[in-house]
């Protein structure tokens, strides 16, 4: 696994996906107006679970604004949608020790995870309504909460790659913090949840050197 010119090589191939603009006609990277960033400082984790190119980009006019720089999918599969280097667009901003506009800071990855589940009878449900096997539910407590709920488990190919990928970034951008969508839009977004092993994986790459913001607050 290396990195050239801001993009992912898996196994000797790039990790690129071309984003569809429903015409049939495809819209190739290189065509966008990219907006560089000055420098990647954080790496943020996000979650999700529509089809590829509804949940990280999408067509507007020869521009292809993303929700996310690459999406690690259940079988540990990975699409890269635009360079490392590139601000991508966030629904929500967020905000973390004072610093804002993160978009521009930061490389976001994606899982795909259908998240907070409920239990309905012997059935634990997705928001959209997708059953979960027992087998792939974790349950923990999320933490802004206090009580305990019930998450999608993320797979071992996915937590295995997302550990070799963030070391690979953190190394190339000299990245300080790793973060959840939920600790930078606290209230706002859960993602990734309890599921994911987040505290963990940051202290093993960061090795020590995160201040965890709950710690100082």
């Amino acid at each position: 696994m290396e990195l050239v010119n801001h993009s992912l090589i898996l196994s000797n191939q790039l990790t690129y996906e071309v984003a569809d603009s429903g015409s049939g006609e495809a819209v190739a990277i290189a065509e966008r107006q990219p907006e560089v960033m000055e420098s990647v400082d954080m790496i943020l984790i996000k979650s999700g679970t529509n089809q590829l190119t509804h949940n990280t980009g999408y067509i507007n006019g020869n521009n292809v604004e993303s929700h996310a720089h690459i999406l690690i999918n259940r079988d540990g599969l990975v699409s890269q949608f635009i360079p490392f280097n590139e601000k991508i667009t966030h629904p929500i901003e967020g905000s973390w020790e004072g610093i804002k506009a993160l978009a521009s800071k930061s490389v976001t990855i994606m899982f795909e995870n259908y998240g907070r589940l409920v239990k309905q009878g012997e059935d634990f449900v997705s928001a959209c309504g997708h059953t979960i096997e027992t087998t792939d539910v974790f349950t923990g407590i999320h933490q802004n909460e206090e009580s305990l709920s019930y998450w999608q488990k993320f797979t071992d190919s996915q937590i295995q790659l997302a550990e070799k990928i963030i070391r690979c970034l953190s190394s190339a951008y000299q990245v300080k913090y790793i973060l959840g969508y939920e600790e930078v839009c606290p209230g706002l977004q859960t993602d990734p949840g309890p599921a994911f092993p987040l505290e963990i994986m940051r202290r093993k790459i960061m090795k020590g050197n995160f201040i965890n913001h709950s710690e100082t607050h």
